[in-house]
């Protein structure tokens, strides 16, 4: 039986299709100094104001020398040192070379570079080499990486560490980023209790906005947390209005099944609209989304791992678009199962797995642990979900299955 088959289940995709279609970007964006751009995504796209390198430069410690004068055992002259911050200015005429240093500037008449470990013989000024040379050898060309004018980096892409330092070194100090999504997280409950404070029977602590906050600010967000709210209407309606007046985004956990104590949802449609789904997902199910007069509301499922799972696969991707990027489907891998899966048909299942491969170069797979909704501890050396489709049952040790390696934010 499909999902489609169950009443009240939508599909994975067709919920992430219908959540993607109601959000829009916001259209706020900043200048930003470079070392603030980390997370951020670009509204506008990054151009190259220079060559890079920016003139010819060596690959390697050696000597610079004109290729044409080139003879395993003769002899060239050494008429100077050419190092990164003090390059050589003078020619290098026929017969001569120059000690250069990785990085440094390619002397004027020198076209190649031969590494100081086919140095032979040193004599005074003078250097015999060996071995084989080509013309050009070891010259980083002047532009061969960027050219003038290229587009370094697009708009949507989200700036990385590594992005940070290739536009450092075009001499790029602001970059223009969407602002950042401000995110309004609370938690409800009677039986939350915060850290720190004595457990009673029936308490449980507050894992999941510690959880959420970690996810968000990985993300990049501007994280607004109202911490855990009791289980008063009017206590839960204030903190709304009041996350709705400063948020983009408002994340709950819980409070929207159908317990006697879920108010999120009823007050949620007394505010604003509410779209409640039973969404064919394991772990997770019950996903709510809805508009207040200025945020987006997500509501998560309350137990930990369901919300985590629907957090990456639902709101996730939301939120991407919403804070001006673009929501790229993952990549999955084909690995071989270590250990048999029980599993029904109805629901797509992501199960916490770590992969390895063999000495072959085989991807192997293996669950962490028991697989509750609740079972925190097979997050930990968790490395990917295997994901099985609606339709899938059953899978014995040595099938192939599919697996999504995990991606940030959950790295």
């Amino acid at each position: 039986m499909s999902c489609c088959d169950q009443p009240g289940l939508i599909s994975v995709n067709d919920a992430l299709n219908k959540l993607l279609a109601a959000v829009k970007p916001h259209a706020e964006y900043e200048e930003l100094p470079l070392p603030q751009a980390l997370h951020r995504y670009l509204a506008q796209p990054i151009y190259a104001l220079m060559d890079n390198p920016a003139w010819h430069n060596s690959a390697m410690d050696g000597y610079a020398v004109r290729f044409a004068d080139y003879q395993s055992g003769q002899p060239l002259t050494v008429v100077g040192t050419a190092l990164a911050g003090k390059p050589y200015t003078r020619s290098v005429e026929k017969g001569q070379c120059v000690r250069i240093m990785t990085g440094a500037p390619i002397p004027t008449g020198a076209d190649t570079v031969i590494m100081q470990e086919q140095l032979c013989d040193k004599r005074s000024d003078k250097v015999i080499f060996s071995g084989e040379v080509k013309q050009g050898d070891h010259v980083r060309l002047k532009g061969e990486d960027i050219k003038q004018g290229k587009i370094l980096l697009p708009a949507k892409h989200q700036c990385s560490a590594a992005d940070i330092g290739f536009l450092a070194a075009q001499g790029i100090s602001t970059v223009t980023g969407y602002r950042q999504l401000k995110v309004g997280l609370l938690s409800t409950g009677d039986e939350l209790k915060a850290l720190g404070t004595t457990l009673h029977l029936g308490d449980i602590y507050d894992s999941n906005r510690y959880m959420l906050n970690a996810l968000l600010s990985n993300m990049g967000c501007d994280v607004h947390d109202f911490g855990i709210i009791a289980d008063n209407v009017q206590l839960i309606k204030d903190t709304l209005i009041k996350a709705n007046n400063q948020c983009d985004v408002i994340i709950t956990s819980g409070g929207v099944s159908v317990g006697e104590a879920d108010y999120i949802k009823d007050i949620i449609s007394e505010l604003g609209e509410l779209h409640l789904w039973k969404v064919a997902i394991k772990p997770g199910k019950p996903f709510a989304y809805g508009w207040l007069s200025n945020a987006l509301f997500l509501g998560l499922p309350g137990n930990p791992v369901s919300a985590l799972v629907t957090f990456y696969k639902l709101a996730l991707p939301a939120m991407v678009k919403m804070t001006g990027g673009e929501y790229l489907p993952p990549n999955y891998l084909c690995a071989t199962l270590t250990h048999p899966l029980k599993k029904r048909q109805g629901r797509t299942e992501y199960i916490r797995s770590h992969y390895t491969s063999n000495n072959e170069g085989e991807l192997l797979v293996t669950p962490t642990g028991k697989q509750g909704s609740a079972i925190m501890s097979s997050l930990v050396g968790a490395n990917c979900f295997i994901v099985l489709d609606e339709n899938q049952e059953s899978m014995v040790a040595g099938e192939k299955v599919m697996i999504e390696v995990f991606q940030p934010p959950l790295l």
